[in-house]
């Protein structure tokens, strides 16, 4: 991601059936720094963040939940 293109990066999160599950979201910045963590209590989450550097900037999705369930995760900028 660019800071010159726009310094607001946004990323989502969204459950693929609709039901809500507990779900966590983190944003890692091009220094490996964590810059977002976020539980996500429901079927679909969006958020803004600030791009300070130009590099790649990550999203990880994970839960405890025990079954297998469908997400669909999205990070750029705004």
């Amino acid at each position: 991601m660019d800071p010159d293109i726009n310094i607001q990066g946004v990323y989502a999160v969204q459950t693929v059936v609709g039901k809500e599950y507990v779900i966590s979201a983190v944003v890692i910045d091009s220094s490996n720094d964590k810059i977002r963590d976020v539980s996500v209590n429901r079927n679909s989450f969006e958020d803004n963040f600030d791009i300070e550097n130009s590099g790649t900037y990550t999203l990880i999705i994970s839960t405890s939940e025990t079954e297998e369930i469908g997400v669909v995760g999205g990070i750029g900028h705004v």
